[in-house]
């Protein structure tokens, strides 16, 4: 992507003119690979934005069956996405369908993408809900945040 975007501000300094269809990429195939593909990451990572200020003064024992409780949620809510998008991704490639301004950009290979980025998501909660119950000691906000300092 950033390849793709630096030969577009150089075509456009030089020749002005812009590399064709830089925008639809960039749209429509390089931030969705990007962005969709690390939630899966970030999830069995357990590195996704989480507000835990009334969870964190609750016990350890506490703190797991409420982690249990939204991952479950969370695996839910990714099957359900996952459902959503095959729909899409099926409707896409029986009508071929391409951007507007990008014919030539078919549209489905993308929309596949985001069916195994939310199908990878809905795996990690799984996976963070097995290493929940199999004993994971879940940190509280405050020893992540040291732990995060003493990185630097």
């Amino acid at each position: 992507m950033g390849l793709n975007v630096v030969i577009d501000v150089a075509m456009r300094n030089v020749v002005r003119t812009p590399l064709p269809g830089t925008l639809d990429l960039v749209t429509y195939l390089w931030m969705p690979c990007l962005t969709l593909l690390a939630l899966g990451y970030a999830e069995i990572r357990d590195e996704q934005i989480r507000v835990t200020l009334l969870v964190d003064a609750t016990s350890e024992r506490s703190r797991r069956r409420q982690a249990v409780v939204v991952e479950a949620i969370t695996a839910a809510l990714g099957a359900w996405m996952t459902y959503l998008a095959i729909g899409a991704a099926m409707r896409s490639f029986d009508i071929s369908e391409t951007t507007i301004s990008a014919s030539w950009l078919p549209l489905w290979p993308i929309r596949v993408v985001v069916v195994l980025s939310f199908a990878l998501f809905s795996l990690s909660a799984i996976a963070r809900i097995y290493r929940i119950l199999a004993g994971e000691r879940l940190k509280t906000e405050i020893e992540q945040g040291v732990e995060a300092q003493n990185d630097y």
